[in-house]
């Protein structure tokens, strides 16, 4: 019984963890949707968009601002998740300090995901709404361009086409390696 608490934390925190690293693994709070590299591909249309030296400036100035901002906020926010876990490991700590750590790592969490849709928003609005709208369309046609690649190099002829079985992948049935 000692251990359901604890087990039940790990459970929710890697729950949190996953919804909010957009139901996978990636990198931080809030996954990847909303690093800066992402941003970073605007540097490569400016051009295409017709961005002033002005406005190529100002995101220059939010995103280096942000990211020294952000890069505290990680740092205290992976410690609060080391706190939580070594919380997690002392058999003896109580269940209402287990939660109030829960819920600080949770709202560390939060607080990071904000943090980062709110810098996205401000370089955002640099942008005029053509400049918006033109680079919306060039990222996705390289979205398409991307995904089209990949489904060439995973065999498949068609976009609509299933995807066909990678040698070794534990996912597939066929296809998997000997001794799986």
């Amino acid at each position: 019984m000692k251990w359901v608490i604890p087990i039940a934390a790990l459970i929710a925190i890697a729950a949190i963890a996953a919804f909010a690293n957009g139901g996978h693994g990636g990198p931080g709070p809030g996954g990847d949707l909303l690093r800066f590299g992402a941003w970073e591909k605007l540097d490569r249309i400016a051009d295409e968009i017709g961005l002033s030296e002005e406005q190529r400036a100002q995101i220059k100035k939010i995103r280096t601002s942000g990211q020294k901002q952000l890069i505290d906020m990680e740092a205290d926010f992976e410690k609060a998740e080391v706190d939580l876990r070594e919380l997690l490991e002392d058999l003896n700590a109580k269940s209402s300090e287990i939660e109030r750590l829960a819920t600080k790592v949770s709202d560390m969490r939060s607080a990071v995901a904000l943090f980062k849709l709110r810098i996205f928003l401000q370089m955002r609005d640099v942008l005029t709404p053509e400049q918006r709208a033109k680079a919306k369309e060039l990222f996705e046609e390289r979205a398409d361009e991307m995904r089209e690649m990949h489904q060439m190099k995973r065999g498949q002829t068609a976009p609509d086409a299933p995807a066909a079985p990678h040698e070794g992948c534990p996912y597939h049935g066929k296809g998997m390696a000997p001794g799986r």
